[in-house]
């Protein structure tokens, strides 16, 4: 089993800066409850909310109080953000449904998980319980992700302990260890690659935009969905960005253009898309070149996964197409 330490390579000062403020912020909804117990404070893609004891599902913004038994749901292809009031950050990925629920006398948080993938991150140390279809996890930590996804659960722990159990039996964890576990069976000791389980959760920079001069040489119609994509990343709509430019004629979508729209799969953390559409664009020029900006995204992603020579070599080459 992997031992090292592992730090995931987010900004530690922007999460504490989040968890500071967000629960300050003015909630653009009002609550069905007189102490909300969450708020959401930001959303990459449509998020749904089914308030406790209905049955109807309705798409909200963020910021929105979350209550005692709410529901939170997010659509492809998106992320987005919840923080809870004991100060614990909870990133959703992508087609997850998280359960808020009352914190047993033992946890300082109580979440259900009924599919997907969260990462939770608290700036102090905190004991929460995560619930899934296939293993429950009791944390006493600052970092760590768990899923429920494909017919299993799994728990990966960057910052302190965990004790993952289910009917079966149980197994306890420490910080660069994991767990996984399928109908029937207990939980087990995995080896992990730390870095894999929050790739989707990074924040990847927007480094390809096209300026007033690249969108001049387009065609105009191509130029007209290319800014408005643009606009709209600008306000934090990604999905509807992503929607735009994969509506292009595959013929318009030219070099700067295709980097746009691999820089917006990353911000929504679409990296294993991202990195296919990559792989399908090296050398697409016919003459075996590459696109300076479609490798340094590269370089972004192989930063993130802390592969620090291919990241130089890649580096190096994006140099040489654009010195």
């Amino acid at each position: 089993m992997q031992t090292a330490r592992f730090r995931c390579p987010f900004e530690f000062a922007g999460r504490l800066l989040v968890l500071a403020v967000a629960w300050l912020l003015p909630s653009a909804s009002i609550a069905a409850c007189d102490v909300p117990v969450g708020r959401l404070v930001s959303a990459e893609a449509v998020v749904v909310v089914r308030a406790a004891g209905t049955e109807a599902w309705s798409a909200v913004r963020p910021p929105h109080a979350l209550c005692e038994g709410d529901q939170v749901s997010v659509r492809e292809p998106g992320r987005a953000a919840v923080v809870l009031q004991d100060d614990v950050l909870v990133r959703l990925d992508a087609r997850t449904t998280l359960l808020i629920t009352r914190a047993a006398r033992d946890a300082d948080a109580e979440l259900g998980l009924a599919e997907g993938i969260v990462h939770l991150i608290s700036r102090l140390r905190k004991r929460v319980g995560v619930s899934t279809p296939y293993v429950n996890a009791l944390v006493d930590g600052t970092e760590f992700t768990v899923s429920a996804r494909d017919g299993k659960g799994r728990i990966v722990v960057a910052e302190g302990a965990v004790r993952a159990r289910n009917a079966q039996g149980e197994t306890r964890l420490q910080a660069s260890e994991g767990a996984e576990a399928g109908p029937g069976a207990a939980p087990a000791a995995i080896v992990i690659r730390p870095l894999d389980a929050v790739r989707w959760a990074i924040h990847y920079p927007q480094i390809a935009w096209l300026d007033e001069g690249q969108l001049a040489r387009l065609p105009a119609d191509v130029a007209k969905v290319v800014a408005d994509a643009q606009r709209a990343l600008s306000s934090g709509r990604h999905a509807e960005a992503l929607a735009m430019l994969e509506a292009l004629p595959p013929a318009s979508v030219s070099a700067p253009v295709e980097a746009l729209r691999v820089g917006t799969m990353l911000a929504l953390g679409r990296v294993d898309a991202a990195r296919e559409r990559l792989a399908r664009n090296a050398g697409n020029d016919g003459a075996g070149n590459e696109d300076a900006t479609l490798v340094a995204l590269d370089v972004v992603i192989l930063v993130a996964r802390n592969e620090g020579e291919a990241a130089r070599s890649a580096a190096q080459r994006a140099v040489q197409r654009a010195p």
